[in-house]
């Protein structure tokens, strides 16, 4: 090993977004053949659950948020709808520059970005719904959802399901149909938070929830449930995946070292 010099390209995979490193490990060449292939089903999961949270907190907003507009904060039937419409159109109009931004960046830092946004947003609505609060903070509320809220869910939305499919690969038949079953799940994630919100937190806004949650208080405790998991599964997601990364990076640099010295 003396004299000899490791390629600059072994240097370089360091420091490759986790989506290249782990497209890499999906190549053949990047396996042991001696083992049989098995996902790593605790990223998938992860990002399984960061969907649900991501979708069951945009639908209870974007279901309520007309009445909330009109009845707290006294804003007239157009307006109120404007502002309903003015934010969906936001999210999906920041899908286009998520998307690009995760060409130049990748996923993962995009999607790390984005909810990192999408977790201050929603703690500054789950603040401004508070019932002493609302009159004074309506200007906190349209301006989480019309940017910061629109922004984040805009830069996850393109990129996860792509970024969950990365974490499989698809190099051999098993890969392939375990990403079908992955997509099918993915889906299933967003029905399920969907059913959730539509189901039972857009209920408790203007309800509450009876012997546990005073109509008066239904607005922080639906908003209040997407600020409290919508940060949490995002500080899961980042640490989990940063695990996997470290295990990708001593995977990757050992297959590099074999491929470039053998066995020394």
């Amino acid at each position: 090993m003396k004299g000899r010099r490791l390629p600059a390209h072994g240097i370089f995979i360091i420091f490759r977004p986790f989506d290249a490193l782990a497209m890499e490990l999906s190549k053949p060449e990047s396996f042991d053949d001696s083992k049989e292939w098995k996902v790593n089903k605790l990223p998938v999961a992860v990002i399984l659950l960061v969907e649900l949270c991501e979708r069951l907190t945009y639908y209870t907003l974007a279901g309520t948020q007309k009445i909330y507009l009109q009845n707290q904060l006294k804003k007239t039937p157009s307006t109120a709808a404007a502002l309903n419409s003015v934010f969906s159109m936001m999210c999906y109009f920041w899908c286009i520059p998520g998307g690009l931004l995760a060409d130049s960046v990748g996923r993962y830092k995009t999607i790390i970005a984005a909810g990192s946004v999408y977790a201050i947003g929603t703690i500054f609505v789950g603040i401004s719904v508070i019932h002493d609060f609302q009159q004074s903070q309506g200007w906190l509320f349209i301006t989480s959802c019309l940017v910061l809220i629109a922004m984040g869910t805009g830069g996850i939305k393109p990129n996860i399901a792509n970024f969950g499919a990365d974490q499989i690969g698809d190099a051999t038949e098993k890969q392939r149909q375990c990403q079908t079953t992955f997509f099918s799940l993915f889906y299933l994630s967003i029905n399920v938070g969907v059913l959730i919100a539509f189901g039972f937190l857009t209920n408790t806004t203007t309800g509450g929830l009876p012997g546990v949650i005073p109509q008066s208080e239904g607005y922080s405790f639906a908003y209040g449930s997407g600020a409290g998991c919508i940060p949490k599964k995002f500080g899961l997601f980042s640490l989990d995946i940063t695990w996997e990364c470290q295990s990708c990076i001593e995977c990757v640099l050992k297959t590099e070292f074999q491929h470039n010295f053998g066995n020394l």
